[in-house]
């Protein structure tokens, strides 16, 4: 069977981000027309600053990067998870990391 690795490409600006992106779209599309769906079957991620990427509803409330991070990091701190686990109506955990770390890479994103 032929085997894949990985490639990683690291971008320092957001629009670099995007245009990779863009060329992944390209690659997928491609990939698809030559070979079929099974062509299609690629994961590809963009990790940016919490900033640019985080999606809980009380953290897009705010515009400034420490604030964010350090919302952020107040929901998904691992000694801020172990607390909540305590069952006496600990700190609020973002439903999203939770999620992600309860279904890990099997995740299916959409």
């Amino acid at each position: 069977p032929q085997h894949t690795g990985k490639l990683i490409y690291c971008t320092r600006t957001v629009p670099e981000m995007v245009k990779c992106m863009d060329e992944i779209k390209r690659v997928i599309n491609y990939r698809v027309k030559m070979i079929g769906p099974e062509g299609g079957k690629i994961l590809a991620l963009c990790l940016s600053s919490r900033r640019n990427m985080c999606i809980h509803p009380r953290v897009l409330q705010e515009g400034d990067r420490e604030t964010v991070d350090s919302l952020c990091r107040n929901m998904t701190a691992s000694w801020v998870r172990e607390k909540s686990k305590s069952g006496f109506g600990g700190p609020e955990l973002c439903s999203f990391y939770e999620n992600y770390n309860r279904d890990g890479s099997n995740a299916e994103i959409p």
